[in-house]
């Protein structure tokens, strides 16, 4: 299998943070038969620009020698779009494969921050250096069907109604809604769960709103995670769709986490003021 970088439109240049997605595919139609190794660098980018890669330049962790081959792919796709993503954010080329953590989360190289998620179809990460952004969460979801969107909406977001009438001119429907809900609060748990050191749920955020305009996710915590986390707190999540994919960025700004933590450990906290986020994805 492969690894195809940017089939799924993304901001490449000037933002503080870069992201990178890839679909998977079994060969190379026209260039490659199936299995063979592209002819380019594993996560090589030029200009900006990654080449395809073959997923079999990837090493694999012994825990998934046995696993299935999509589990395996998938992983790999993950590590070969965070390998582009520390390059384009300013990462000496080669960059590093970055490891598994115990918790599923990538052991980023000394001074960044990331995050991987991925569909059986699309790889997403986003790096970013932590002297500019403090906390990055990424999440992709494939677009719900309107059945699943109705079994999952007491869990996922009951405060999202089914029928918003502020948004009667938009294009997005309750599926798509539910879905960007379900993605921007995966994006937030990966984003605040190696700070605040404890599982939290879809429960402890609401969503409230979605602009189609600006293409964000407003989510506010129901619940305190910690001192510097309170009940209140907003956070604005960046959105974008392709195809029947939805991805969501949360970055949050090294100033913005640093004032936090230091008023926890001050044993003060404040949810005063909109996050207000560190850069958008551009509209696809």
């Amino acid at each position: 299998m492969h690894f195809v970088p940017d089939c799924f439109p993304a901001p490449i240049g000037g933002l503080p943070w870069s992201w990178v997605a890839g679909r998977l595919v079994e060969s190379m139609p026209g260039h490659h038969a199936p299995g063979a190794v592209v002819p380019a660098a594993a996560g090589s980018v030029v200009d900006g620009t990654m080449a395809p890669c073959a997923l079999a330049s990837v090493p694999l962790p012994a825990t998934l020698a046995s696993a299935v081959p999509r589990r395996r792919a998938t992983f790999a796709g993950g590590r070969l779009a965070m390998q582009a993503a520390l390059e384009r954010a300013g990462y000496p080329a080669p960059a590093p494969w970055v490891a598994r953590a115990a918790s599923g989360a990538p052991v980023m190289p000394t001074g960044w921050v990331g995050s991987i998620a991925h569909t059986d179809e699309i790889c997403v990460a986003a790096a970013a250096p932590d002297t500019v952004v403090g906390a990055i969460g990424v999440d992709c979801e494939a677009v719900m069907t309107d059945a699943v969107a109705r079994s999952v909406w007491a869990q996922v977001a009951p405060e999202l109604p089914e029928v918003d009438e502020r948004l009667s001119a938009s294009p997005l429907s309750f599926a798509q809604r539910l879905t960007l809900a379900f993605a921007a609060k995966e994006s937030l748990f990966k984003a605040l769960h190696p700070r605040v050191g404890r599982f939290f749920g879809m429960e402890a955020a609401r969503c409230t709103g979605i602009d189609p305009d600006a293409r964000t996710v407003t989510l506010a915590l129901t619940t305190t995670l910690d001192m510097a986390w309170p009940t209140g707190t907003t956070f604005v999540v960046d959105w974008t769709l392709h195809d029947d994919h939805a991805v969501t960025v949360l970055a949050l700004s090294v100033s913005l986490t640093v004032r936090r933590e230091f008023a926890q450990d001050d044993g003060r906290s404040s949810s005063r003021g909109r996050h207000a986020p560190v850069a958008s994805l551009s509209p696809s």
